[in-house]
């Protein structure tokens, strides 16, 4: 029955394709007036949860692929897939309020603040072991500084593309050091975009410039196993940035790579977050029973109090709902059964896109609310990290909570602290 309500893979994944290919092109149309992330995000969901799996099952055939095999047939598993991505997306497409861009305080004081701070802090973050209950609030005092460069660009907006340029090479240079690319090309993305001016760039520039920015993730990720393995694993003497533009080289010098087998195997397997949500489809209910709303509940609990409050709340990094819901352990990677793993594990097949349709809305009302009551710089700030679908349902809730009462907090102080200053200059006048 599955295998005549979804036909086979090939299908799934050229419809896959063109409904990424609108979502870009609605994207980059709009990318020099109105940013909405909810569209990268929609984009994500449908690489990681739809494209990706279905290469997967494509290529599972082929002599050369040895990759991650899908747990469950592709009849099975796109039932649960494809239904939660449309449910998700949808609720991702409700028009989110007042489309306010490119606005905001025009505080220079104010912006090198929340850079020089959110700087400091990833410094203390990197170099100083915090305790457990304090690393999320370090962690998002740490990504004031993008904040804070979002300010500068809007108070000097004549060295907006100085400031950026700043920006992409600092993200290079922590992406050098933590390896996580995917976090340097989507800010950069970003800060591109929050960049460009209305009528700036030409649409069939912006084309050409998401085609090259996908060709060099394509391009980092060939060779980004290597790099890792050599400056954690073999402790390379070597710069590392000496060890990246080694290793570059190495790919320009034979672009025929970038299509090996292994390589393309390679693009799939660490693209395919659908592997791990097959793996709990295949071990709950059989070898574990349904959580029947038990994890979300969790979820909630972790999101609404802090963990000195709750020191007794799951961890983020996905290893407990792993190795409960897999009956995965001793991985030397982090990985997670993902949203749609989450929704399955509590529900079944039958209730996980209604779960999605709720969790979609409640970004959906982030968003709204962001768009709303606070300037430009705070929307990244909250919705930004939301862009990982293989993180679980909690840790979304748990990041897009925290973060909102962080930026509720600041700008609070911030409106007090620029009150008090209008006192004093009032009694001193």
């Amino acid at each position: 029955m599955c295998c005549l309500l979804w036909p086979e893979p090939r299908l799934i994944l050229a419809t896959g394709l063109l409904l990424f290919a609108l979502e870009g092109w609605c994207f980059l149309r709009q990318s020099d007036r109105s940013i909405d992330l909810r569209v990268l995000l929609r984009m994500v969901a449908l690489v990681f949860m739809w494209i990706a799996p279905a290469l997967s099952y494509v290529f599972a055939d082929a002599d050369w692929y040895s990759g991650g095999v899908m747990a469950v047939p592709a009849g099975f598993y796109f039932t649960l897939a494809i239904p939660c991505t449309v449910a998700f997306n949808l609720a991702l497409s409700i028009p989110a309020g007042v489309a306010r861009t490119f606005s905001g305080i025009h505080d220079r004081a104010w912006g090198w603040l929340l850079l020089v701070t959110g700087l400091a802090a990833q410094q203390v973050l990197a170099q100083v072991d915090i305790p457990a209950a304090l690393r999320h609030p370090l962690y998002l005092t740490g990504q004031l500084w993008l904040v804070g460069l979002l300010f500068l660009q809007q108070a000097y907006p004549r060295r907006r593309w100085l400031l950026f340029g700043a920006g992409v090479l600092y993200l290079l240079f922590d992406a050098l050091h933590t390896t996580l690319f995917g976090y340097l090309m989507v800010w950069s993305l970003l800060l591109l975009c929050y960049t460009l001016r209305p009528g700036e760039v030409a649409l069939k520039y912006r084309l050409s410039a998401a085609a090259l920015l996908a060709l060099a993730g394509l391009f980092v990720l060939s060779f980004k196993y290597e790099y890792r393995q050599k400056i954690w694993y073999e402790h390379s003497a070597e710069p590392r940035w000496q060890i990246f533009l080694s290793l570059a080289g190495q790919r320009l010098l034979h672009p025929a790579d970038l299509l090996r087998p292994d390589i393309v195997q390679h693009y799939t397997d660490r693209l395919n977050q659908g592997y791990h949500t097959a793996l709990t489809m295949a071990y709950v209910p059989a070898k574990e029973p349904f959580a029947r709303g038990a994890t979300l509940l969790e979820d909630l609990r972790a999101a609404l109090l802090p963990r000195f409050l709750a020191p007794g709340k799951q961890r983020a990094g996905g290893a407990e709902n792993i190795r409960r819901f897999s009956g995965v352990s001793g991985q030397r990677w982090s990985s997670n059964i993902g949203h749609y793993g989450e929704a399955y594990v509590n529900f079944g097949v039958g209730g996980a896109w209604l779960v999605m349709l709720l969790y979609g809305l409640f970004i959906s009302a982030a968003w709204w609310m962001m768009r709303r009551y606070f300037p430009l710089p705070w929307w990244v700030f909250v919705l930004q990290p939301v862009l990982n679908v293989e993180e679980d349902i909690g840790m979304g809730l748990n990041h897009i909570v925290k973060a909102v009462l962080f930026a509720v907090g600041i700008v609070v102080v911030a409106g007090l602290w620029k009150r008090l200053r209008m006192v004093r200059r009032g009694v001193n006048q």
